[in-house]
């Protein structure tokens, strides 16, 4: 009875960590299927996890309901113009682990400096994994990017807003993502995004309508952004369709349907 009013929030599940090369213990994956089992309703922020729990773990479609997660109303509607064809702060917030592919963004980093562009990569997100950091440290030494990165650890909402409303753009090489936060307050914040296809809970909008360009290599992201910088109406256009976009993941917009949905 008590399993019967539960409300379940998913946080990354066994296939979400196989496809970010994690390991993870058979008895653990069945005591995630035990309790989603259990639970009278789950409620996922996007349709690619609801697929990995009614066929992953073969749970009833009907305890299931997507809603969206709800952006910070710390994040402010800005429309990003590029101003010089050359200069660009690029944005990646992530942890430091394997899961969020960091060394991709300094390999981009260097692609664009190789490449004449003055670009800067703020990166963040607390340390997970020390090695993932180190391997990090390394590259930028061996390649001289050591005035080119900034790393923030863990730091305010505002403070994330801040470093958007000064970027030229955000990124995401993850390797999986459930739904994708930092790159929805990044389209809130009107800030055009580029991601990278693996990221299978965004393959289902468009680039056009949403403000965000896939990609399927970091050669084709850094080829995206000198398009896009040498491209200004091109790219103000795609700032104001991230910000329009971003929109429905306002509290205000979100948290009525979650409230319904929990109160039903």
């Amino acid at each position: 009875e008590l399993g019967d009013k539960i409300i379940l929030f998913p946080m990354m599940l066994t296939p979400s960590y196989i496809a970010s090369t994690e390991t993870v213990p058979l008895f653990y994956t069945e005591k995630e299927k035990k309790s989603l089992l259990k639970v009278g309703k789950i409620i996922t922020p996007s349709s690619y996890e609801k697929e990995q729990i009614t066929k992953f773990y073969n749970i009833s479609a009907s305890k299931v309901v997507t809603i969206a997660r709800y952006v910070s109303d710390s994040f402010s509607y800005n429309i990003h113009s590029v101003s010089h064809p050359k200069e660009c702060v690029i944005c990646y917030v992530a942890s430091i682990k394997k899961q969020k592919q960091n060394r991709l963004a300094l390999e981009l980093l260097n692609v664009l400096c190789n490449q004449g562009i003055d670009a800067k990569l703020n990166m963040v997100g607390p340390i997970h994994d020390q090695d993932v950091y180190i391997d990090l440290m390394d590259y930028i030494s061996k390649n001289n990017l050591e005035n080119k990165f900034n790393h923030y650890g863990t730091i305010s909402k505002a403070e994330i807003d801040s470093l958007y409303s000064k970027a030229t753009f955000g990124i995401s090489v993850s390797l999986c993502e459930t739904f994708g936060r930092s790159v929805m307050e990044g389209l809130t914040s009107g800030l055009p995004m580029l991601v990278m296809n693996e990221i299978a809970c965004l393959k289902t909008a468009s680039s056009s309508t949403a403000g965000f360009i896939h990609v399927n290599t970091i050669e084709e992201m850094a080829s995206s952004i000198i398009m896009l910088m040498n491209n200004p109406d091109y790219y103000k256009e795609l700032s104001l369709a991230a910000a329009n976009f971003g929109t429905e993941f306002r509290r205000k917009n979100i948290q009525p349907i979650l409230a319904k949905a929990i109160l039903q």
